[in-house]
């Protein structure tokens, strides 16, 4: 019997975080995010054929302003960090001009773990991000 509840328990979250995650993984337009939306409320809300439409319609425009939206917020990372590693470029010419070779050969390897490093804790961080959103 044990076994049994086991064997069921095990089956049934292998299986609901597999749907999960394709779920996860897909990108939606933002008309079947509205199309999505409206049905659920559709059937919650019993809603006429006419207030489906405007519902719809509402969604629609709230998806699209939504996406606008993360794409802006996307370009602005984008700038940050092309004028952030810029900023950082110059700072390693002028420091190139101020060290010895060896202090440059040091400093190199040093921003080079440094960069190793911050690249496994990113890693580290995605994978107990992607364990969290399984449990």
């Amino acid at each position: 019997m044990r076994a049994l509840i086991l064997t069921t328990a095990i089956l049934f979250g292998v299986l609901t975080s597999g749907y999960s995650q394709t779920d996860k993984k897909q990108k939606r337009t933002a008309e079947e995010r509205a199309k999505l939306k409206t049905e659920m409320l559709e059937k919650k809300l019993n809603l006429t054929a006419d207030q489906k439409a405007k519902v719809y319609n509402l969604q629609l425009d709230q998806a699209k302003k939504m996406e606008k939206m993360r794409s802006e917020r996307s370009e602005e990372m984008k700038n940050r960090m092309e004028k952030h590693k810029e900023v950082m470029a110059d700072n390693d010419k002028k420091l190139e001009k101020i060290l010895n070779a060896d202090q440059l050969k040091n400093y190199r390897e040093s921003k080079t773990n440094q960069r190793e490093r911050a690249k496994k804790h990113h890693q580290r961080k995605k994978r107990e991000m992607i364990r969290k959103k399984k449990v």
